[in-house]
């Protein structure tokens, strides 16, 4: 997007010459002093990319569902291969666990040759200086977050390596020692990077995204495994501070946050940080990466933008959903499959939602349907993936607040009750549709559009047709209401339904609609909640508004219950079992129980190679 893009031409254009007087016989362009790639501005930004870069190799690609999502929310939708973390069936020499360690630390170092180079040319003006300074503070952080949630306590590395022996014996820090580290991090980005208004968008680093993040470690740091309580007014603070700040607020339409990460479209009141990705492998500015490839339903139709259906869900996560109001749950569980043919977003229903049957069902939170780029590239996408939304602000908030004063507050009621009205919308809703005119000629089950013209596109209902037989053939049987939507007026909109092959026409149908009422979404203040019963009830939201994000495991952890949370989803495929497509799921939740996978294991290439290290429990 805006700031990739603008790197990625100044990275090519520094290449090109680059290449141009490599070619000469005398090499004069080598880089014998490497101090000289940042003595202008346009280096110094192309440099700070190099140091974002290693986001897009962590949360690009397999991470959206081979790993990353190892939670009680839903699992990954292949048995092929049964050996890989996202199984709990690995060892520490498989290559994902060598992976995330090795992008971890390539990013720090990036960001570690950085911080000792930045300063090289005093007449770069000091305040830009400054701002690329905070972004490299917070990119190591980040990297050194990542690998103490993922790894435990790791070798802390601040300085650039600058010969093969450097890191070889380096003992593992502390937990605490590496939180330290990070939370100086990101304290100094707070202090030195824009506020994301100046910015204006949320690919590149802010003091929002500074505040949101060190709130998300303090939470983190009060769980397990450092239990460091004191943190929880820390994390309040932070997460206040981002609330007080008014460029920020939720997104009126939940849907509509994914769809404009289709459409490459920022919206920096609930988007505050996001990976960026672009293009469509056309152009040679290219970067793109696999959200809404990896983690859409399965489909072929290149129309509506090929999708690999890497997830599906947990019955777990369906019934976190008390109410089909609740905008969420049809929105990130599919109650549809993608048609191998016809135009842009053609559906085929689900209608069955017993238990077993859930299982089945694949995420549908990011969808290529809403991508604009076009032509839609086959296996790749310009989505942006978010690491950071308001709403996770607000939870983290009312987590906090509920902690600092041993029970729920009336503003810890405020901010989850904000997330949830938001989840049910507001205006009017559809409550019922009824078939008028069955039509004629019908050889395929056209879509059925309930168009909603104030632009609320993503949360538009859902409505699916059956088609006669015998007699009745070509014509419409039933019309079935999947997906309520919000948003519409008091007037009925118009039913359409379109032929997806242009054959058949002349079906009609009418809607009639019904008030939303924001307050049923609240949790009423006189439950007479505890600080632990209100806690579950966080985490159940959580669940509900964050699945999916990268989010849920690290949750689990933190508070002491993944083992538990992992059980449960066995206890249920044991007690109802999913259909026999998925039976292999079961097991993946049974081995999770295993104490060992709290941490993965230090990647054994880095035990062979560092004398001083030593491997994680019971690996």
């Amino acid at each position: 997007m805006k700031f990739i893009r603008y790197i990625l031409i100044v990275v090519v254009v520094i290449t090109a010459t680059s290449c141009k007087k490599f070619l000469d016989k005398e090499p004069k362009d080598f880089l014998s002093d490497p101090k000289a790639f940042y003595d202008t501005e346009d280096r110094l930004n192309a440099s700070i990319a190099s140091v974002y870069d290693k986001m897009g190799a962590l949360h690009g690609t397999g991470w959206l569902y081979t790993y990353g999502n190892e939670a009680d929310e839903g699992f990954y939708a292949r048995d092929n291969t049964m050996t890989m973390p996202a199984f709990f069936d690995f060892t520490a020499g498989h290559s994902y666990v060598a992976a995330v360690w090795r992008d971890c630390y390539d990013g720090i170092n990036r960001a570690n040759a950085f911080l000792e180079n930045v300063d090289n040319n005093p007449s770069i003006p000091e305040s830009f200086r400054n701002r690329l300074r905070g972004e490299a503070h917070f990119l190591r952080g980040y990297y050194y977050f990542l690998l103490v949630q993922f790894y435990g306590g790791v070798p802390i590395r601040t300085e650039s390596t600058k010969d093969a022996t450097q890191n070889l014996n380096k003992k593992r820090s502390t937990v605490a020692e590496v939180y330290e580290l990070i939370l100086s991090d990101m304290k100094k980005a707070e202090t030195l990077v824009p506020t994301i208004d100046a910015i204006g968008h949320g690919g590149r680093i802010s003091k929002s995204a500074a505040r949101g993040l060190l709130a998300r470690i303090c939470l983190t740091m009060a769980g397990f495994p450092l239990k460091d309580e004191s943190k929880y007014v820390e994390a309040r603070d932070w997460a206040k501070m981002v609330m007080d700040d008014p460029i920020h607020g939720l997104n009126p339409d939940f849907t509509n946050i994914f769809v404009k990460y289709a459409r490459d479209e920022y919206d920096i009141r609930e988007s505050i940080f996001e990976v960026e990705f672009w293009g469509n492998r056309t152009d040679v500015y290219t970067e793109t990466g696999s959200v809404g490839f990896a983690n859409q339903p399965i489909n072929t139709n290149p129309n509506t933008g090929n999708g690999f259906g890497g997830l599906k869900v947990t019955y777990k996560l369906w019934r976190q959903f008390a109410s089909p109001n609740d905008m969420r749950r049809d929105w990130t569980i599919a109650n549809f499959g993608y048609t191998t043919s016809g135009p842009n977003g053609a559906k085929s229903p689900i209608t069955t939602a017993s238990e077993s049957t859930i299982y089945n069902r694949q995420v549908a939170k990011w969808r290529r349907e809403y991508e604009t780029l076009l032509p839609k590239a086959i296996g790749a996408t310009p989505q942006n993936f978010p690491l950071l939304r308001y709403s996770d602000i607000l939870l983290m908030f009312a987590e906090a607040e509920n902690a600092v004063n041993n029970g729920p507050t009336q503003e810890a009621f405020n901010k989850i009750n904000e997330v949830r009205r938001r989840a049910y919308g507001t205006g009017y809703r559809i409550a019922t549709i009824t078939k008028v005119a069955s039509g004629s000629g019908y050889t395929a089950t056209p879509m059925i559009v309930i168009k909603n013209s104030d632009g609320h596109e993503g949360a538009q209902a859902y409505a699916y047709a059956t088609l006669g037989t015998g007699a009745a053939a070509g014509t419409i049987n039933t019309v079935t209401l999947l997906s309520k939507g919000a948003f519409y007026s008091v007037t009925p909109p118009t039913v359409s339904f379109v032929s997806v092959n242009g054959v058949g026409s002349g079906a009609t149908a009418t809607v009639t609609m019904e008030a939303i009422n924001p307050a049923d979404a609240n949790i009423p203040v006189d439950l007479g909640l505890d600080e632990l019963s209100f806690l579950e009830i966080i985490r159940a939201e959580r669940m509900r508004e964050l699945s999916f994000e990268q989010m849920r495991r690290f949750d689990l952890i933190r508070w002491g219950i993944f083992g538990d949370a992992m059980r449960e989803v066995a206890d249920a495929m044991s007690s109802t079992p999913p259909a026999a497509s998925n039976l292999y799921a079961a097991v993946r939740f049974q081995k999770a129980q295993n104490v060992k996978h709290i941490l993965w294991p230090i990647p054994s290439v880095e035990i062979m190679m560092n004398l001083d290290m030593v491997q994680n429990p019971n690996w």
